[in-house]
């Protein structure tokens, strides 16, 4: 409460966050250190958040810090036994994209073939951040994204991962790729990978149909959506026009025109969003509405989120917390949805 007084929360750089980590595992032990650190510092971003003191986009990119400070430490505690463990995020991790209650998509990598310690190091680091403590669970960590999911081994090695890319990987890994950076490794094993990764979507990306695209949404859609206009429910993220089809749609014109313009290959949505228009891919009045509505939904995303909220209902309490961030009515909220919610399906029916 006295850091939130003082203003110290906002903006810290990463440097300062592993620095206050380190002092507190120093104090408290690795365990209850991760699970206090993070909490402070989401209450004090929360905080900053819902009194308009910084917006989604420094939210999400600083409590992407929080997580990156995180792993970072849980990895170095096992240096001495797995030297070459790396850690290579993905998702909204990987975008620095982060919000409240997100899992981490991560692999682990290594230099070489992994040894029965990397295993064991990795594992370790899994048991650590999900464990149920009395301070509950730091981060749900999600390492399905390595080559054959869940049945593949946990820790792969850079070349084998290279090879899977190259010869083996579907069209949702290779999405997924272009959200991937190593956050954790020295500076060979972060350069071999940022190279690998532009090499596989520069070969791969560009094969990719909008068909092929269409229907892995159409079954996301199908399968995981939870919306009912009728009944006032709004999925923000897997309703039609919404988060998920706004980032498949700025997804595949990285991957479709990243051979000719290879500087779209960001992870970053709205980064990719502008260096699209910059190519001349996007018309600035598409940019600019893709990037606000982005903006938009991150933001009810976030609010959802911060109230343990899944959907936005037409007579929930959230609709007001949303109404006071954005200075609007509630119907003006419900507008403004229904209306950018139109404009990405129509942007998504007419892709080719």
């Amino acid at each position: 409460l006295d850091s939130l007084g003082e203003g110290e929360v906002r903006e810290k750089r990463l440097t300062r966050l592993k620095k206050e980590l380190t002092a507190l595992a120093g104090l408290y032990g690795t365990n209850t250190a991760v699970r206090l650190f993070k909490r402070l510092e989401e209450v004090g971003l929360g905080i900053l958040f819902l009194d308009r003191r910084m917006d989604i986009l420094e939210l999400m990119k600083s409590l992407t810090k929080v997580a990156e400070a995180i792993v970072e430490l849980l990895v170095m505690e096992q240096d001495s036994a797995a030297p070459s463990l790396s850690v290579v995020s993905y998702g909204k991790l990987g975008g620095r994209e982060i919000t409240f209650n997100s899992d981490l998509d991560i692999i682990f990598l290594t230099r070489n073939e992994p040894s029965v310690d990397d295993v064991k190091a990795a594992e370790r680091v899994l048991k650590i951040a999900m464990s149920y403590t009395k301070d509950g669970m730091a981060y749900k960590m999600d390492t399905r994204l390595r080559p054959d999911g869940s049945k593949g081994p946990l820790v792969s090695s850079l070349e084998g991962l290279a090879a899977y890319y190259t010869h083996q990987a579907r069209l949702w890994e290779l999405q997924a790729l272009l959200k991937a950076r190593p956050i954790t490794g020295d500076n060979y094993m972060n350069r071999s990978f940022m190279n690998m990764r532009r090499k596989v979507l520069l070969v791969r990306g560009g094969g990719i149909t909008v068909s092929e695209i269409k229907k892995m949404s159409e079954r996301i859609t199908r399968e995981l959506s939870r919306e009912s206009l009728a009944a006032g429910v709004y999925d923000i993220k897997r309703g039609t026009g919404g988060l998920g089809e706004l980032e498949f749609i700025v997804q595949y014109l990285q991957m479709k025109h990243c051979r000719s313009h290879p500087e779209l290959l960001v992870q970053n949505t709205i980064d990719a969003i502008l260096r699209i228009n910059r190519a001349g891919i996007l018309k600035d009045c598409d940019a600019g509405m893709l990037s606000e509505t982005y903006v938009f939904y991150r933001s009810i995303e976030t609010m959802l989120r911060l109230r343990n909220e899944g959907t936005l209902k037409r007579d929930g309490t959230a609709l007001q917390g949303l109404a006071d961030i954005f200075v609007l009515s509630s119907q003006d909220i419900l507008d403004t949805l229904y209306r950018k919610k139109a404009l990405v399906s129509s942007m998504w029916k007419n892709l080719n």
